[in-house]
């Protein structure tokens, strides 16, 4: 399971932390030699997507990005809420000189065309990505890569409005950037009102597939809902995340690392006795003196909360961790700078690069351990979209990939079936931010849609004898067309889609407000 911030909104994008500080740092000392920056060159998400899109830089193949999450509030250095940028009559295109102070701006307001924003970066300063905001709302954001000392172009439906931007030195998100350093205002205007047009016929990707007929059928659970869960729990308002042991009917409640305020990629080990899991190094390491205080890190802990010891120390962002069957751990990470899987002993020695693969993250490991199932190689699909993201398994060295799906969706969230005969994930078509979750053989075979709903269906998890499946949805809620929301809380159904029924809420976990819950792990 990944962390729930980095899901949908940012679709795989990796956060890349205090890289503003370290552009600033190497804009104010240029006599001293810049850090080794091992930020991406995608994530999710989102994301995002769809939740709205974040379409993210993925080993160097980077289209564009909306982020979606917390960031700093508005302050007097930008534009206010609706103050009006337009000043004569708008240009076609917007020219951007990057350089190390930051974005200077010609030919604002720019007029949204039909094929939405053209945008032309002049790179001069050894900055490697334009990143602009609203100054309003941070999760409405874009960005993309340049080459050094290079002219970039993009054609990018982006929604009418004004904006700001700034340049740095990595791919990051938001929320990473103060609001003061997106130095240069322009507006986008629409006076052929063409974003209704681009927003909602911008199609991506194909149609997905009928859902299977039993998909959403009022129908009884094969099984009684009975085990130990491991939930996570993100507050997006708060910018906290939390985690849980708890029974499925909501007894014997055990918070996972009380202690940090922020954890994520919650994971049991096969035997049960340790807990794996991510905490962000914003404020240094609590286990660990003179430790980098950038990204985020692995930990490992006793289940019964004592031991938290690191496993990782550096400047990329290590995280997506999972135990391998015979008790190894896996993990995504940027630290040569594509982003891809990783492979550790659990005390953190040994740590090798699992895949060829420039661009993989989401992954699960078949119950014997022979072979792995993963998200990677993107593809460009149409303009306007992210990329297409397919279904892999290969042998357990990452050897003789085979895809298993072939389409121009967006997967994610592999898991496989308890008897090792089927690997469930979720897709999307990017487009009407509709999240299903989907069922393949292990041989690839037999593809089939085992959900039916408008919004936000993912996240699957097996139940220990295979008959059920839980996963995450905004189904009580209600689908948010736009893309923005798309959290929600646990579910259960049968595993052919029928007797779909709500697991959890946040009160059972003791929480009050707007959490989103994911099951990460379901254990006899």
């Amino acid at each position: 399971m990944t962390d729930p911030k980095k899901r949908l909104r940012r679709l795989d994008d990796i956060e890349t932390r205090n890289l503003w500080a370290r552009a600033q740092a190497r804009a104010h000392a240029p006599e001293q030699p810049s850090p080794v920056l091992e930020g991406p060159s995608i994530g999710r998400r989102i994301v995002t997507i769809g939740v709205a899109f974040a379409l993210f830089a993925a080993a160097g193949v980077f289209l564009f990005t909306q982020f979606e999450g917390a960031g700093p509030a508005p302050d007097e250095s930008s534009p206010a809420p609706n103050e009006t940028l337009t000043d004569g009559d708008p240009s076609t295109e917007l020219s951007v000189t990057c350089t190390d102070e930051g974005a200077s701006i010609e030919g604002a307001p720019v007029k949204l065309l039909s094929d939405g924003v053209h945008i032309r970066v002049a790179e001069e300063g050894g900055m490697t990505f334009f990143l602009m905001r609203d100054p309003v709302k941070p999760g409405r954001s874009v960005g993309f890569d340049m080459d050094e000392g290079a002219t970039t172009e993009r054609s990018i439906p982006i929604e009418p409005g004004t904006w700001v931007a700034t340049c740095l030195d990595a791919a990051t998100g938001t929320a990473d950037v103060p609001l003061s350093a997106f130095s240069a205002p322009f507006e986008i205007v629409d006076p052929d009102n063409v974003w209704h047009t681009l927003h909602e016929a911008g199609e991506c990707g194909e149609p997905l597939p009928e859902p299977l007929a039993t998909a959403g059928n009022d129908a009884p659970l094969a099984a009684s809902v009975t085990g130990r869960l491991t939930v996570q729990a993100w507050n997006y308002d708060t910018g906290e995340g939390r985690a849980f042991f708890v029974n499925a009917d909501g007894s014997d409640l055990a918070p996972i690392a009380p202690d940090q305020p922020d954890v994520s990629d919650i994971e049991l080990s096969p035997d049960g006795t340790r807990i794996v899991l991510v905490i962000p190094d914003d404020d240094g390491d609590p286990t660990v003196t003179n430790a980098s205080t950038e990204d985020s890190e692995i930990y490992v802990m006793n289940a019964d909360g004592s031991g938290l010891r690191r496993l990782t120390d550096n400047r990329a962002s290590d995280d997506l961790v999972r135990w391998t069957p015979e008790g190894r751990l896996s993990f995504r990470s940027n630290r040569d700078r594509a982003l891809t899987l990783y492979t550790m002993n659990a005390d953190g020695s040994a740590a090798h690069r699992l895949l060829d693969s420039k661009s993989a993250d989401f992954h699960d490991w078949s119950p014997d351990g022979t072979r792995l199932a993963y998200i990677g190689d993107a593809k460009p699909v149409d303009a306007g979209c992210s990329f297409a993201r397919e279904l892999f398994v290969s042998n357990a060295d990452g050897s003789d990939p085979v895809a298993l799906t072939s389409d121009e969706l967006y997967q994610q969230d592999p898991a496989w079936s308890p008897d090792g005969s089927t690997i469930a994930f979720t897709a999307s078509n990017q487009s009407d931010y509709a999240w299903e979750i989907f069922l393949v053989d292990a041989d690839g075979s037999d593809p089939r849609r085992v959900t039916s709903y408008d919004g936000y269906d993912q996240n699957p998890v097996w139940s220990p004898d295979g008959s059920m499946i839980a996963f995450t949805s905004d189904r009580s809620k209600g689908p948010d067309r736009r893309g923005e929301d798309q959290g929600g809380v646990p579910y259960v159904m049968n595993a052919d889609g029928s007797g779909v029924q709500a697991l959890l809420v946040p009160a059972d976990l003791g929480l009050e407000g707007d959490w989103d819950l994911y099951v990460t792990d379901w254990r006899a």
